[in-house]
């Protein structure tokens, strides 16, 4: 049997004002900051060391394993980061407000965006600054890999190769792995390991501060769930 730590990255001022984040690079707030530290905490308390981290581009999910890290004293441990483990790219939406978006496309299409599977959120013109392709992190991509906006089925799909080529095999061969993400990017690991449809993802709490810890079988799916400090 093996084991995986996933850990939802730590809070931000906009998201705690309900504005739409996706892949905005925003530092963690001051609550933000104690959440990843309360979980390096019990990481710690319950004896875990890691091999291997993983996380995304994006600084409040870098930030969060930072802290899980120094309050491990673990920050020797070798990191591998990815734009694959980016939560969600929201398109034009990302800035706005809950209240700003339902006041300007209504109530049920900022339900649908947010909670649909497949639902197309308005995409970000690649001329507009704010598209990813002039952000430097992003520039080693083909063309094709750079979202204007995603689906939810868009953003697990990104996040399927990771797991499979690079996450799932260090788990296999014993790595001790942590990987600290975002949200969506963790319902992506979630479908795979806990054999869930997309839909029924959104039914599941991923706090954040609470590293949810895998039991995986030889086949990679889960034994036992726990989440620390629940």
């Amino acid at each position: 049997m093996m084991q995986l730590v996933v850990v939802c990255s730590g809070s931000t001022e906009e998201a705690m004002n309900e504005t739409v984040i996706g892949w905005r690079d925003l530092p963690l707030s001051d609550q933000g900051r104690q959440e990843a530290r309360q979980a390096g905490e019990l990481l710690r308390e319950h004896g875990f060391v890691f091999d291997l981290a993983y996380t995304s581009v994006l600084k409040r999910a870098i930030e969060t394993l930072w802290e899980i890290l120094a309050q491990m004293d673990l920050q020797w441990v070798k990191v591998n980061k990815s734009w694959r483990l980016n939560g969600r790219h929201y398109g034009m939406l990302e800035g706005m407000s809950f209240d700003e978006i339902a006041s300007r496309y209504g109530e049920q299409k900022l339900h649908n965006w947010l909670t649909g599977y497949d639902v197309r959120v308005p995409r970000v013109e690649e001329s507009d600054p704010r598209h990813p392709s002039h952000d430097p992190r992003y520039q080693d991509l083909i063309p094709e890999e750079i979202p204007s906006g995603e689906t939810l089925l868009e953003t697990f799909s990104r996040i399927y190769p990771h797991w499979d080529n690079k996450i799932a095999p260090m788990v296999k061969i014993g790595r001790r792995v942590l990987v600290v993400a975002h949200q969506n990017s963790i319902r992506g690991i979630m479908t795979m390991v806990e054999g869930l449809g997309p839909e029924e993802v959104f039914d599941l709490e991923i706090p954040q501060g609470k590293p949810i810890v895998y039991t995986l079988s030889d086949e990679m799916t889960c034994i036992k769930k726990e989440v620390l400090g629940a």
